[in-house]
């Protein structure tokens, strides 16, 4: 026992496994709260169904920090009646499940809970830990499952997570298909506000907040957001691919329906209480976050990630199969174009499916908007 515990309820996803060996290099026991036996290489796993209580209780005893990043993804699925209450009832329900556990154990450990940028709805205006929320869904969503979180009694930060990049998994290598077929490019106007964070920097930040004296809602993001058009230049300079093809807002909103906002929509958000507190982000400006992730995590790999996300999304290729094919009809003998269709054949990716470029490969990249805490 090493004096040091932290609890993390959905502990398996891209920011869990990352929280949890931060963690314990700073000498932390990890217990993770899964609904499902696995290993994540570091700590112990505890299952549990986020509903009820149970012998998974026994987990809390003794814990300095309890950390909850359960919610299933805004980005996968389309927004029908069903999926929205899912999407809701698995960040109220779960949260409402750990926080009584915790109260019943008569500990009161610090907690953060999840939330998102989502809260202040989408606008170019400057907002921080101070602004108001805002009146679309994920302002609403974002209110409730606060809400929720705010009936805990003891310490508690509310993690606002912006966008999460990192890349071994999660958006960007989503975001980097379409610049690797050379289909990049702004979406829409490429005017909205794309507030984000690398990876290191979100878990470097949780563990910051727990540990100093943050509490209530606590924007986890870069202190330099970008517009839409900035990112795509940016991404484009870090693949060495043009940024030229833009994906106009009706063939989005065509597509995905009210699903669009998460690509044609942003905030303009500022880490206010991290810098009052002192917090150094090692990766603050996107050009420069994007080359070092691309060092750590060269993106000639990021077809083994996009061929897992094609066969998730298997049934959406064909408005990606007709983008690619206009591509190669445009450009018949570019050569770069070619050897791009060979690099993926080799990594198994069926012809069929090797231009999820298009505006449905793009969509996946939004549902980490809410952080991959599923």
């Amino acid at each position: 026992m090493t004096g040091k515990k932290m609890v993390i309820a959905g502990g398996t996803g891209l920011i869990g496994r990352a929280l949890a060996t931060h963690a314990h290099q700073h000498g932390y026991e990890v217990i993770v709260l899964s609904r499902r036996q696995t290993s994540i290489g570091v700590g112990g796993t505890v299952v549990w169904d986020g509903r009820t209580a149970g012998p998974w209780q026994d987990a809390l005893e003794d814990a300095q920090f309890v950390v909850n990043l359960c919610g299933a993804s805004i980005g996968e699925g389309r927004w029908t009646a069903a999926r929205k209450a899912e999407i809701r009832d698995s960040r109220l329900s779960t949260s409402r499940c750990l926080i009584e556990a915790v109260e019943a154990g008569g500990q009161r450990p610090k907690l953060l809970q999840a939330s998102a940028i989502g809260f202040y709805g989408p606008g170019s205006e400057t907002v921080d830990e101070t602004s108001d929320a805002g009146n679309d869904y994920l302002s609403d969503l974002a209110v409730a499952w606060e809400t929720e979180a705010n009936a805990y009694s003891g310490p508690m930060v509310l993690a606002r997570f912006g966008v999460v990049l990192d890349g071994s998994g999660g958006a960007l290598p989503r975001m980097a298909l379409p610049f690797r077929i050379f289909c990049g490019g702004k979406l829409g106007s490429g005017n909205q506000w794309f507030s984000w964070v690398t990876l290191d920097d979100a878990v470097r930040a949780i563990l910051f907040a727990l540990t100093e004296s943050l509490n209530g809602p606590v924007n986890i993001v870069s202190p330099n957001p970008v517009t839409n058009g900035d990112l795509a230049h940016a991404l484009g300079q870090a693949l060495h691919r043009p940024a030229l093809i833009p994906t106009p807002a009706w063939a989005l909103r065509m597509l995905l329906g009210e699903q669009a906002c998460l690509l044609l929509e942003g905030q303009r958000v500022m880490p206010s209480k991290l810098n009052t507190a002192g917090f150094a982000f090692a990766h603050p400006e996107i050009g420069e976050a994007l080359e070092t992730l691309g060092d750590d995590h060269p993106f000639t790999i990021t077809n083994r990630h996009n061929l897992a996300y094609l066969k998730r999304s298997r049934g959406d290729l064909e408005a990606a199969e007709s983008a690619f094919r206009d591509v190669l009809v445009s450009h018949p003998g570019h050569p770069r174009a070619a050897a791009e269709g060979r690099a993926l054949a080799a990594e198994g990716v069926p012809a069929a499916e090797r231009g999820s470029g298009s505006a449905e490969g793009r969509s996946g990249a939004a549902g980490e908007h809410a952080q991959d805490v599923s």
